[in-house]
């Protein structure tokens, strides 16, 4: 027998083995089990999260012999033929290369004949936003009256690009994207199902390079099948992804907060000598300091559901190393500057000067604070008047232009701010001329 991958042969085929969507699947089989089928569904949500495998368990409780039921048996011959891809009564049309007038034309003619063997002819349409403008306009009026025997089924990704005509007209379900503890479990019960040597901390990475959709992390799981015939490590999903390991974001931030910029530049050509990716080295570098706050606002195991008990150690640790709004300019920073790899022929300066303005907000802080303490003090004095000022500023607007222009507080605490500014001039230039004649 030829080989099945883990896409297809772990497919849901029970409205029960659909991860994640719960919310729907309730409705859904309600809905059968009353009778109360709707003409036309719409399905949409991000890729691989169960919106076509939804559709055919559908089409399956719906035309099953000992149906329409929610528990379809998937043994008939019908539910076999829907398993198999091949019932005449239930047509799965690619929305992306059917797109055109002509091919809604030959859907409306085959309409009009009742099913052939099934209960309802089911109309399964993928990716349905592909189709153009005269392709909807052509389809409304048998949307609008079809009969009773035929069920539309739209899946999408991108549901803002259908007409309104023709959102109105279908029940609308939103899939969620599947939370990293539910694709963790799944994943788990397919490598002991299948025998797959692989460790905890690899099937983690998996999750995360998955970004909640259950099919990429089965195509990721198959491919490092292949990858080698002994135990599948972290590391051989991060060769296989090109993804940082998660000690070397443990060590860019420790290096970070010990201002070890020559570490962390090593560090950098070492992983673009291995072939990471600059780009997946910042997203992985964003999601650490992600972390790293949802540590430091109290954030308990089941927010962090990715992380085994030793890296959750390492981020209380360096979560004490940070401000919370250091953090949050650390994450705004590295967006910053993923932009301009993205379109950066030599994305290693980029990251090289990125350690450096990383190092610098920290280095800039310290120096303020404990090299020149008037200087510091007299900072957070501009800043208090600075809010009050805005304060004022704000509140006087529904005020008259005379009162505000006659206000002796306001003016009086402007004359303090210019004093304050003025001085805190004089101290910058005197440690301008300090620096130099050092």
């Amino acid at each position: 027998m030829s080989y099945q991958v883990l896409t297809r042969k772990w497919r849901p085929q029970l409205f029960e083995e659909v991860v994640g969507q719960d919310h729907i699947i309730r409705i859904l089989k309600n809905a059968v089990s009353l009778r109360r089928i709707s003409n036309a569904y719409l399905f949409s949500g991000q890729r691989g999260v169960g919106k076509t495998s939804t559709a055919r368990i559908l089409a399956k409780a719906l035309n099953c012999e000992k149906g329409p039921t929610p528990a379809p048996c998937n043994k008939c011959s019908i539910c076999k033929q829907i398993i198999r891809g091949n019932c005449l009564d239930v047509l799965e049309i690619d929305g992306a290369s059917n797109r055109g007038i002509d091919e809604v034309r030959e859907l409306r003619e085959k309409v009009r004949f009742s099913p052939v063997k099934a209960r309802f002819k089911v109309y399964i349409i993928d990716e349905v936003h592909m189709l153009t403008n005269p392709a909807f306009n052509a389809l409304l009026k048998t949307l609008e009256e079809p009969p009773s025997y035929v069920v539309f089924i739209f899946a999408t990704t991108n549901p803002h690009k259908l007409p309104q005509t023709i959102t109105s007209r279908c029940q609308h379900f939103e899939f969620r994207g599947i939370s990293a503890s539910a694709i963790l479990l799944r994943l788990k019960q397919i490598v002991e199902k299948e025998k797959i040597d692989i460790t905890e901390e690899a099937l983690r990475l998996i999750v995360e390079a998955a970004e909640n959709s259950m099919r990429d992390a089965e195509k990721i799981l198959d491919q490092t099948t292949s990858y080698t015939e002994e135990k599948i490590t972290e590391k051989d999903i991060a060769d296989i992804l090109g993804m940082v390991e998660k000690r070397y974001l443990f060590q860019f931030t420790e290096n970070l907060a010990h201002k070890a910029n020559l570490s962390n530049i090593k560090l950098v050509d070492q992983l673009l000598k291995e072939g990471k990716s600059a780009e997946g080295f910042i997203s992985g570098w964003q999601k650490w300091f992600r972390d790293l706050i949802i540590i430091k606002i109290g954030g308990k195991q089941d927010s962090l559901p990715i992380l085994n008990l030793n890296e959750r150690e390492e981020l209380e640790k360096q979560a004490s190393y940070f401000k919370l709004n250091q953090i949050i300019y650390f994450i705004d920073v590295l967006s910053e500057f993923r932009q301009k790899i993205t379109f950066s022929s030599e994305p290693q300066i980029h990251l090289e000067l990125l350690m450096f303005q990383l190092s610098s907000s920290l280095a800039g802080m310290d120096n303020l604070n404990l090299k020149e303490p008037e200087l510091s003090a007299i900072y957070q004095k501009i800043l208090d008047l600075e809010k009050r000022l805005t304060s004022n500023h704000s509140s006087s607007k529904i005020k008259k232009e005379e009162e505000k222009k006659n206000s002796p507080d306001e003016n009086g605490e402007e004359e303090e701010f210019k004093k304050i500014i003025v001085k805190a001039m004089d101290i910058f230039e005197a440690e301008i001329v300090n620096n130099d004649r050092r």
